[in-house]
């Protein structure tokens, strides 16, 4: 199959943006994610002790990976796809479907993201148009990619020394990025690749990315319908989510590490779930939900919550979450035994 020329790319001149939230009671400040080459600005500005924060994984975050199974696996799963020929015949079969189009993205950079125990994360930020109430990836500047751009920015974070490749909100170009890992591919792409989603990509789309993804790391919204209000999505999310959840799981199983390793290399399911002011409860249904796959998937609690934008309007998410509703969290998950989740 003829494959198009990639284009060259220079992770210096591309775009960068970032969320920056400071809380004018504590001082405290949050990031979106940072990008290695903002690291002595944000430092100049905000301090130190603020950004290296975020830099290593903390204390907890540590312990929490040793409790992680080990695995055996020695290379990316799309080697394996790509050398049996299968990712060319997939890839074939979607252009000639006239699947593989277009992909709207604001940001390619090497991110010590919130997820600081997968290393230096090279992230390839997509466009989500879903419109959660409180997102942090508003108002910036968008391009469009192809799959050569978006397989030339994979290969250049390689190049760069990341450890993996994420793609964030990835949901609408499942067709482009199979594309994309091919073309990668022939030019000796080999690192892990990270699918990071709200959690509601179908059933038909996750099948297509099978054999290529090491680790799925869904963001559950919620699982109670009449949550959806607080959120910015519609009350059908939790019945599309459900069956996103069990294929990401039948495909990679529950996250693993490598033994020696500082960053997660293992591949697996890690569910994350943002904790709201007001749902301790349906917190605690979202670790019930995973539980009920396999109590071996680790979940993820944040507890960052910051009522941006839209929700500074709505009263019941219009403030940060409590302490109680922190350690409400906490005593479920003591008390379920449920001993792969990490809350903060």
């Amino acid at each position: 199959m003829r494959r198009p020329k990639l284009p060259l790319v220079d992770l210096a001149k591309e775009p960068v943006s970032i969320s920056v939230v400071e809380d004018p009671g504590t001082g405290k400040v949050s990031f979106s994610d940072i990008p290695e080459k903002l690291i002595p600005r944000l430092i100049e500005t905000f301090g130190a002790e603020a950004v290296d924060m975020v830099l290593e994984p903390s204390a907890i975050q540590g312990e929490f990976f040793q409790t992680l199974g080990v695995t055996t696996r020695r290379r990316p799963r799309h080697r394996d796809t790509f050398g049996g020929g299968v990712l060319e015949d997939r890839v074939r079969r979607l252009i000639g479907e006239g699947r593989s189009g277009l992909a709207p993205y604001f940001m390619t950079a090497i991110n010590r993201t919130d997820e600081a125990i997968f290393g230096r994360t090279g992230v390839i930020y997509f466009v989500c148009r879903k419109g959660c109430h409180f997102c942090q990836y508003r108002g910036f500047d968008e391009e469009k990619l192809d799959a050569a751009g978006i397989a030339a920015r994979m290969l250049a974070l390689e190049k760069a020394g990341a450890d993996n490749v994420q793609w964030l909100s990835p949901t609408a170009f499942t067709a482009t990025l199979v594309e994309a890992t091919w073309l990668a591919d022939t030019e000796g792409f080999g690192l892990p690749i990270i699918h990071k989603s709200e959690g509601e990509d179908t059933v038909a789309d996750l099948e297509l990315l099978d054999g290529l993804v090491d680790v799925y790391l869904p963001d559950v919204k919620f699982v109670t319908p009449e949550f959806s209000r607080w959120i910015g999505l519609p009350a059908t999310y939790p019945k599309r989510m459900e069956a996103a959840i069990r294929e990401m799981y039948r495909q990679v199983g529950k996250l693993t590490r490598k033994p020696g390793r500082k960053s997660l290399e293992g591949g697996g399911l890690l569910v994350r779930h943002l904790l709201m002011p007001g749902g301790a409860e349906e917190a605690t249904k979202v670790l019930a939900f995973v539980a009920s796959i396999d109590r071996g998937i680790p979940v993820r609690i944040m507890t960052s919550y910051e009522p941006l934008h839209d929700a500074q309007a709505i009263p019941e998410i219009s403030r940060k979450i409590s302490k109680q509703e922190i350690d409400f969290v906490a005593q479920y998950a003591h008390e379920e035994e449920l001993h792969h989740v990490l809350i903060g």
